[in-house]
């Protein structure tokens, strides 16, 4: 037995193998440079550079998750091709690296739940569903996106077991809706913004924009939940500031369904104790800008009275169409990716004004699971929904137990409720990372729980920085 474990290889070992790999490819670089093959060179010093920053977020797991859930979902204006595909994909690569390295070889313990369990069926079920899928091209584009969704929840439950670990993903939410705050800032006081029109920030969909902000909230309010005496107060005062702004920018947006899902987070936080005052302090900044500055509503406004704007915001034909195809096609779908392309048919039937989108979604995710992968993938998909769901109310006793803050729980309700008014018509959004992550915040509780009883082992700072690892 020991001798079996004297030879299981080390993290470093691998590191040191990694890390000469990355030297010879170096070294074949400049000798091809030298031999005058510029291109040829020039392409393995990228691959070069890129295997060495590879080392670097290897041996910082945390860092390399939540990089590459910073990647997912960078503003547009940000996202420079090709380097983005590649950073992103780089540091899915190093996040998974990393566990592996870390917690794989020791064969420690996974995080384990049924809504992992029933997303990976979801995904067999839509990879079943190629064999009818006219077009493979983008049914295999699909099912990558759904591979990726999965190893984002699967690495985000494994690295978050403990409340240091809980810390440093809310730092990543809180500095990630901070710099979208910045970026509003720059773009309505320095880019010649006109206050009648919808705020765009960075390229980001001006719906989107508010939603971003509002998965932004946990970030900034977990810190003063954790912190004393007058740390507490300044991260208070931040807290306040950054829930001021986002709901100036939310009406900037002009977005109603942000909007409305904003109402309703301040609302429900009016019914916790520890979450009560952020409520109150939102509401009364909404008070506060219809009386003092009312054009930084107009834009909203103008948009929830206008006459051509209905509740569903147009979605009512792409809902209609999309639910006579699935009286057609009620098992099997149009196969994973491809339930756009076989919509097109039935919206043509009803309206042209859709006839120049040929991969126009159906603007709401249990329709667009079932056009992709008919009633039996949109049962496995709000099975997936309900055990995250359940897995959260049943942990909240064991939560309080542990002497974690109470308005984690609020806070993650109030968010998911609000996210979920938007997200129910929003396209394109069945897999989203926003959505991922805040299944994240619900699954978490369980995992955190199961390791303070001994069920996982116990995670400790490694010399990363904030990261953890089993012991």
């Amino acid at each position: 037995m020991a001798l079996s474990h004297a030879l299981r290889p080390s993290r470093t070992t691998f590191l040191i193998v990694l890390a000469f790999l990355a030297a010879s490819f170096l070294a074949a670089a400049l000798v091809l440079f030298a031999a005058s093959v510029p291109g040829l060179s020039l392409l393995l010093i990228a691959g070069a550079a890129a295997v060495s920053a590879g080392l670097l977020l290897i041996d910082r797991p945390t860092l390399s998750l939540h990089g590459w859930l910073v990647l997912l979902v960078m503003p547009p204006a940000l996202q420079l091709e090709p380097f983005h595909t590649l950073a992103t994909n780089g540091a899915c690569l190093a996040a998974l690296a990393s566990w592996l390295l870390a917690d794989g070889l020791r064969r420690d313990p996974m995080a384990w739940n049924g809504t992992l369990l029933l997303l990976g069926l979801c995904i067999l079920w839509a990879f079943i569903s190629l064999l009818w899928a006219p077009d493979l091209v983008e049914g295999r584009r699909a099912l990558i996106a759904w591979i990726l969704s999965f190893l984002l929840l699967f690495l985000l439950l494994q690295r978050t077991r403990s409340l240091e670990s809980i810390d440093a993903l809310m730092l990543t939410l809180g500095l990630a809706g901070w710099l979208l705050i910045l970026a509003g800032l720059f773009t309505v006081t320095l880019t010649g913004y006109d206050f009648t029109t919808r705020l765009q920030v960075l390229g980001i969909n001006e719906n989107m924009y508010g939603i971003l902000l509002i998965i932004g909230l946990p970030g900034a309010m977990w810190p003063v939940m954790r912190a004393h005496g007058g740390r507490r107060t300044v991260l208070m005062a931040l807290s306040v500031v950054y829930l001021l702004l986002t709901l100036a920018f939310v009406a900037l947006s002009g977005s109603r369904g942000s909007a409305l899902s904003l109402l309703i987070v301040l609302f429900l936080f009016l019914f916790s104790r520890s979450v009560r005052p952020w409520g109150i302090a939102g509401l009364g900044v909404l008070v506060a800008l219809l009386m003092v500055a009312p054009f930084v509503l107009g834009v909203v406004l103008h948009r929830v009275g206008e006459e051509g704007g209905s509740e569903l915001g147009g979605r009512a034909p792409l809902w209609a169409a999309s639910l006579d195809f699935i009286r057609d096609h009620p098992w099997t779908g149009g196969g994973v990716g491809n339930g756009p392309f076989a919509l097109h048919a039935y919206m043509a039937a009803a309206t042209g004004t859709f006839n120049h989108r040929l991969d126009l979604p159906s603007h709401q995710p249990f329709l667009e699971i079932a056009v992709d992968t008919g009633l039996f993938g949109l049962l496995l998909y709000a099975l997936m929904l309900a055990s995250a769901i359940w897995s959260f109310a049943n942990s909240r006793h064991r939560w309080l137990a542990l002497g974690a803050p109470p308005g984690y729980y609020p806070v993650v309700i109030g968010v998911t409720v609000g996210f979920v008014v938007s997200w129910f018509k929003a396209g394109g959004m069945k897999h989203h990372p926003t959505l991922i992550l805040l299944l994240a915040l619900m699954l978490i509780p369980a995992h955190l729980a199961a390791a303070a009883s001994g069920g996982v082992k116990a995670q400790r700072p490694s010399r990363a920085g904030g990261e953890t690892s089993g012991v």
